[in-house]
């Protein structure tokens, strides 16, 4: 935020080319607050502004600034200067990179990377996308248990800059497999003298993640545990690096602002809105927007099915057809957000179907009998609607928010079953059937009541 609010006096400098003062200015910025300044500014002067920052702390500012910027700016550097700053980022920072820019640029940015670093990268591409192995860092610090506490502590003094995260120190055995983990807290209260092995907690199971499990399982074990970091291993239990908790919360972001535009209709893209260009999100919101049409035009035939009885008996409830479809359209939305987002946050699972099932019955029972009172009676007082026909008004409505709220209930569950992804599916699918149910259910009850 702060980036934000100095932005016109960095931009001030600028226009001075007084790259002296530019340079003091970006050092006493925090890195957050330093990529947010340099990402409103036109690329040229961005690319200016970039060259005044010391090495390691240009690798660290580059980190936090998006893809299409990142790009840009290894665009206009020089191999020499591009190189000191890739080989400077974290490792899962550059694969992140990696998987976000074009061919051309991923080529040119392994190209320039050295040894060491090319083989730790290529190592976590080759993980399956958007697994635990892509997200990991190696830069995490282990001793064995005999070493004392004295001795961890001058290990973590001296490498400290060169690792992810200090916080936690992770025990291993002769095949790096991890036994145990002991945070820095507990190291800075304990006896120098004292073998790390033998603290309190180091001998309690260790929670530990396989590398080519799915991100977001990485995040709720992280969630549920309250940790900083979590130990990857491998397929044989050998430690092979830490996921933090920095690059989780990014996931997390990540995976709920996917189900919102999911939810909204919208196939999601791994772009931004400016990066993806007009002609990709006209294709993604073009989808779904088809199949609502399409789906709303069978609507028409459900119309014209019934049309004999609107143009004699059911004359008088035409007017309360859009309430209706409103109504049941909204609460099967409502029902299946909170199961979606339930299941998303593994509150509920298939296990509670039935239970969830019976509450949904009651709830859908008291919404639809609240609404069709309510609907009902204005009907009778203010549209000068019968009583009878403000009774089959009611009743309908009722009946149909009940079957929608079981439609946007257990739709959701029965996709999640079958493995496809209830944010995506399950919200065109439930305005589809709630509105043919709607007025399936309307009609069938004025039908046998009014004729």
């Amino acid at each position: 935020m702060l980036g934000r609010l100095i932005q016109p006096e960095i931009q001030e400098i600028i226009d001075r080319r007084d790259l002296r003062t530019l340079r003091e200015v970006l050092v006493d910025l925090s890195v957050q607050d330093a990529a947010e300044a340099l990402a409103e500014f036109p690329e040229d002067e961005r690319a200016l502004a970039f060259r005044v920052l010391p090495r390691d702390r240009a690798a660290d500012v580059f980190e936090h600034l998006g893809p299409v910027q990142q790009q840009a700016l290894l665009d206009a550097f020089k191999d020499v200067r591009a190189a000191s700053i890739l080989n400077e980022m974290d490792p899962d920072d550059r694969t992140e990179l990696l998987e976000e820019v074009p061919d051309r640029v991923a080529r040119r940015v392994m190209r320039l990377l050295s040894p060491d670093q090319k083989a730790i990268t290529q190592a976590l591409l080759a993980y399956p996308e958007d697994s635990v192995g892509r997200l990991m860092t190696p830069e995490y610090v282990k001793i064995k248990r005999h070493v004392t506490v004295g001795e961890c502590l001058d290990l973590l003094r001296r490498i400290a800059e060169e690792k992810e995260t200090i916080s936690y120190v992770y025990l291993v055995d002769q095949q790096n497999v991890p036994t145990g983990v002991v945070s820095l807290k507990e190291l800075v209260f304990a006896r120098p003298d004292k073998p790390v092995g033998e603290l309190p907690g180091t001998g309690h199971d260790l929670v530990t993640i396989e590398a080519r499990r799915d991100q977001e399982e990485a995040v709720q074990m992280l969630r549920h545990y309250d940790l900083l970091a979590l130990p990857v291993v491998d397929q044989n239990g050998h430690l092979v690096g830490i996921v933090t908790v920095d690059d989780l919360m990014d996931v997390q972001e990540e995976e709920a602002t996917e189900d919102i535009v999911l939810m909204s209709g919208v196939v999601p893209t791994d772009r931004g809105y400016l990066a993806s260009g007009f002609a990709h999100l006209l294709k993604n919101r073009l989808l779904a927007l088809v199949v609502l049409a399409v789906t709303a035009t069978f609507m028409g035939l459900v119309l014209r099915f019934y049309e004999g009885q609107l143009e004699s008996s059911f004359q008088g409830l035409v007017n309360f057809i859009i309430v209706l479809m409103a109504a049941s359209g909204n609460t099967g939305s409502q029902a299946g957000t909170l199961v979606i987002r339930a299941m998303a946050t593994e509150e509920i699972g298939l296990r509670q179907g039935g239970q969830i099932a019976w509450r949904e019955v009651f709830m859908g029972s008291l919404l639809g009998a609240s609404l069709g009172v309510v609907v009902g009676l204005m009907g009778h007082q203010f549209l000068g609607v019968d009583a009878s026909e403000a009774a089959v008004v009611g009743g309908s409505l009722a009946a149909a928010v009940c079957c929608c709220n079981m439609v946007g209930t257990l739709l959701p569950m029965g996709l999640r079953a079958i493995g496809l992804d209830p944010a995506f599916f399950a919200t065109p699918l439930i305005t589809t059937i709630s509105d043919f149910l709607a007025l399936f259910v309307f009609f069938e009850i004025a039908k046998a009541c009014l004729t």
